[in-house]
């Protein structure tokens, strides 16, 4: 039997363009819960939402981002004072580096995690809609709110959430703090991390959590057929990704690199579909490796830039 609702926390999703994967998600939630609702933090005003047949939920959005935000975000920064454990968070930044920074960043967290428990609370006190799970897509400090919501309101209530790359390691942030981080993966009922690297990540730094800490890769549906080459001598070769360095594109020339040197009489056609700031970087890296006796028209078509 279906479980009734789970809310599904994304950062902006239907809207903008980020969190591609989470579209194949949604298909296998719909076969398990009745009602899938999307929870975005946040959401262009003046945008549409891409295509989807599943509610948007705006609330929490709108009480973020509306008009009485600095009201909002006072009050809620000193309700979380009372509501969450932050003396351990406190002594932590205080003894670090980068503490205004990280001030900053506890102090988001604490108001971001107090106005999600309200919005919680506003979902079953007066829209009377009962909730099963809350799944967060990313580790947002909101998790904390929807923890004590549970034990406070609903003890029934499942609080699950994924676990990618910058979400997750905190020594990746500037400050190297993410706040409530430990509390909330003292309380959460599972994480889901992207890769083994993040999983074994979460055992050794908060081994609280290792016993809730599963791996559950990105991916899409096997379509079921292989595209084919084009009817031309060149290998087409396709990636999709913003140009970053996490995403490591550099290996793509080099493997294109080890083809050529394999079989010199092979063409390769490399296209990008992606933008980022390191992308003239890596054309450069392509040049280098490349580039020696090859026509520069040759060039331009191993390393092409298109936007979707």
């Amino acid at each position: 039997m279906k479980q009734e609702r789970i809310l599904v926390v994304t950062t902006s999703y239907p809207y903008g363009r980020n969190e591609a994967f989470i579209k194949a998600e949604l298909e296998y939630l719909s076969q398990c819960f009745a009602q899938v609702e999307l929870v975005p933090s946040f959401y262009p005003q003046d945008a549409a939402p891409r295509p989807t047949s599943l509610p948007v939920n705006l609330g929490y959005a709108n009480a973020r981002w509306g008009v009485r935000r600095s009201f909002i975000l006072v009050s809620s920064f000193l309700g979380g004072l009372w509501r969450y454990a932050w003396l351990d968070d406190a002594r932590r930044v205080m003894r670090g580096a980068h503490r205004w920074e990280n001030v900053k960043e506890l102090a988001r967290a604490l108001y971001r995690a107090c106005l999600f428990e309200r919005f919680l609370v506003e979902q079953i006190k007066h829209a009377n809609k009962k909730i099963d799970m809350v799944y967060f897509y990313w580790m947002f400090p909101e998790i904390a709110g929807a923890i004590r919501f549970r034990d406070v309101y609903q003890p029934s209530l499942k609080v699950v959430a994924r676990a990618h790359r910058g979400d997750l390691y905190e020594d990746k942030r500037s400050g190297g703090y993410a706040g409530l981080r430990h509390g909330v993966l003292a309380g959460i009922d599972a994480v889901f991390s992207i890769s083994d690297h993040g999983r074994a990540y979460v055992m050794r730094e908060h081994p609280v959590a290792a016993r809730k800490c599963f791996t559950a890769r990105l991916g899409v549906d096997d379509p079921g057929f292989e595209n084919t080459q084009p009817q031309e001598e060149a290998l087409s070769v396709v990636s999709c990704s913003f140009v970053v360095e996490e995403k490591r594109l550099h290996l793509v020339v080099e493997a294109i690199a080890h083809l050529l040197e394999e079989k010199p009489s092979l063409s390769v056609r490399w296209t990008h579909i992606g933008d980022g700031g390191l992308f003239e970087e890596l054309r450069a890296y392509a040049q280098s490796k490349l580039g020696e006796g090859v026509p520069r028209s040759y060039l331009q078509a191993i390393l092409r830039r298109r936007m979707s």
